[in-house]
């Protein structure tokens, strides 16, 4: 008998260990599904997926992906073959992740479980009676829907593909009813095991095939709202042989009648060029994203169609189906390793039925001889009590977005009188729309040795703009700028210092960010609890950044957070808008405390330990 040479015994010894280790035991989960009331829900659907954190992806790991409970409610999970290794390590904390359960029955809201480590593998899951809503949908000239529309769920495709902070999902079925992004999902959701970290549960796009939606017919559908929701939806078409990108804002007035009635349009094509040949940096990637984005109260709403990472210099991209409008954008990321090189965009105003129209998009090497202009500006630097910051030294910069790099504009001293002036200066063009995700160039002004004294500004054509005015943001201490402020009731223009006499919690905040709607529900849990104790003592203010002043006012009512206070609009230019910059705002949700004289006690990002709960029962938990 040969020897076996050590090689080929390492070989035998690794294939033995790898088929004992693909002997994984199947992993138990039990579902009983009832309603309020505890009976069971024998028409109810269980579906299960998984956000695996090793690779980054969320997929299904049932097999079929829907599975009917029995009479009794009941239902033992059958698993994907290939996908036993996963679940059964995610559920035993062999790898980070979390298996959501998903939850569903006709004339119920449908309901999204996520099991972390310990989790348990029976479970029983309730679920609540809601708004039944028909949705009717025709193609224009009264031709017919596919037999077959609105049966088919994709799952399986929602892999994000994360490049330098940009999330890209695509569709995960060809009919969602969605909310506006930054909304309230329009299904229920539980939590069951410790989340670790600040992990947030990522949400789906919203209801689909079986998931909170029962399909009637072809063109006929029904769903079902969760009986306090509040708000806009979204209808969203996507199938690729037929229609896609289809994006329509249903207000709350239509859904709130029962039925929805939407026309799909004829659809148009797009050819998107891209040309990256200038791009000499070897290890360089580029991906290429396609989307369709519509405005709702003055917020972008969008749905991504395509992401693909680029192998060739030259890629031409053509999309057929695509749904007659306006809001086609084609958007294209360059960067090596996690850092970016280079962002470009071009928004297409509209897209006419049956037409062909195309978006190109070419590399252009960094050049900041293209940012070189007429205009000229005087800036006066001062302190909070209007006092002039002179003879301080100062750094001018353009921070391009596309090239993710600052251009040195000017350096020196102010002068007696805290003013510096600048020329030679780029002026973004005046943009036709305001859809897009790219910012535009904009300048910094930093000031040496003052604290809180980095300044941001961003010149149109035609702004008029001639001199601008900086203050380094308040501190604790400090007396509250007296900035401008519009009333979201009245539309009306109004001082902070109007508010004198009583504790006042500004609250920056913005319809986009989840932070924000999480520290408003906790505001509201709180004030719900202390007003009767701080009785009229405490003003709680609001102060959206948003583009838009609809966006926020529409939030504030459909949430119920009208009620914590007075709302008020911090201006056009978002972060750069006046009241923003005074207070030195760069991150939210950001929340400060005022005295009844005037001045600020507290700064949830000075002092970021300390909870508003804690903050408030300090100042106002007794009368002062």
């Amino acid at each position: 008998m040969k020897r076996m040479s050590f090689l080929t015994a390492g070989l035998l010894c690794m294939a033995l260990l790898t088929g004992v280790r693909a002997q994984v035991s199947e992993p138990t989960l039990r579902v009983t599904v009832t309603d309020e009331s505890g009976n069971p829900l024998p028409n109810a659907m269980v579906g299960v997926g998984v956000y695996d954190q090793r690779i980054g992806r969320r997929y299904r790991v049932s097999e079929p992906l829907w599975q009917s409970v029995d009479s009794k409610g009941e239902l033992s999970v059958r698993w994907h073959a290939e996908r036993l290794r996963a679940v059964a390590e995610i559920l035993t904390g062999e790898r980070g992740g979390v298996v959501f359960v998903w939850v569903t029955a006709p004339g119920f809201v449908a309901k999204q479980v996520s099991l972390f480590y310990p989790a348990p593998n029976t479970l029983t899951v309730q679920l609540r009676r809601g708004v039944p809503i028909e949705l009717t949908l025709t193609r224009v000239g009264n031709l017919p829907l596919p037999d077959d529309f609105g049966t088919r769920t994709y799952l399986d495709n929602l892999q994000p593909v994360n490049m330098y902070q940009r999330r890209f999902t695509p569709p995960i079925a060809e009919l969602i009813v969605r909310t506006p992004i930054g909304g309230a999902t329009p299904y229920d959701e539980q939590q069951l095991g410790e989340a670790p970290g600040r992990w947030r549960t990522p949400p789906l796009e919203g209801l689909f095939d079986r998931f909170g939606i029962e399909r009637i017919d072809a063109g006929r559908y029904r769903f079902t709202l969760p009986p306090d929701y509040r708000g806009s939806l979204m209808v969203q078409v996507d199938r690729a042989d037929w229609l896609r990108g289809y994006l329509e804002p249903v207000p709350e007035s239509e859904w709130r009648s029962g039925r929805i009635a939407r026309a799909l349009p004829p659809a148009g094509s797009l050819r998107v060029q891209v040309d990256v040949s200038q791009l000499k940096q070897a290890d360089a990637q580029s991906l290429l994203a396609v989307a369709r984005i519509v405005e709702v109260d003055g917020q972008p709403q969008w749905c991504i169609l395509e992401t693909r990472m680029l192998t060739e210099p030259q890629t031409e991209l053509r999309l057929e189906n695509l749904a007659s409008g306006a809001g086609w954008l084609a958007q294209l990321m360059v960067g090596a390793g996690e850092r970016p090189l280079y962002r470009d965009e071009v928004v297409l105003e509209q897209l006419a039925p049956n037409t062909q129209r195309t978006l190109s998009l070419r590399y252009e090497p960094f050049d900041p001889n293209r940012y070189k202009g007429k205009r000229a500006l005087t800036i006066r630097v001062q302190s909070h009590g209007g006092r002039p910051v002179a003879s301080t030294r100062y750094t001018v910069q353009l921070y391009l977005p596309r090239y993710a790099q600052s251009v040195p504009i000017a350096t020196g001293r102010t002068d007696s009188q805290g003013r510096l002036r600048l020329s030679g200066l780029y002026e973004n063009p005046r943009r036709a729309t305001r859809l897009g995700f790219l910012d535009p160039p904009h300048y910094t002004l930093q000031l040496e040795g003052v604290e809180d004294s980095r300044f941001s500004f961003t010149l149109y054509a035609g702004d008029g703009v001639q001199e601008l005015i900086f203050r380094p943001a308040p501190k604790v201490g400090d007396l509250a700028p007296d900035v401008r402020l519009i009333d979201l009731e009245t539309g009306k223009a109004r001082r902070l210092s109007e508010f004198r006499g009583r504790w006042v919690l500004l609250d920056f905040w913005a319809t986009w960010c989840m932070p924000c709607h999480e520290s408003m529900e906790k505001l509201r849990s709180l004030l719900t609890q202390k007003r009767a104790v701080w009785g009229n003592r405490l003003q709680v203010i609001t102060i959206s950044i948003d583009r838009n002043a609809e966006a926020a006012r529409a939030m504030l009512k459909s949430r119920g957070w009208w009620a914590l206070g007075r709302h008020f609009w911090a201006g056009d230019g978002e972060w750069m808008a006046p009241a923003a910059q005074t207070f030195g705002v760069n991150a939210i949700p950001r929340q400060i405390l005022v005295d009844p004289r005037g001045r600020i006690v507290w700064d949830n990002h000075r002092d970021f330990r300390t909870s508003i709960d804690q903050v408030l029962e300090r100042w106002l938990g007794v009368s002062r």
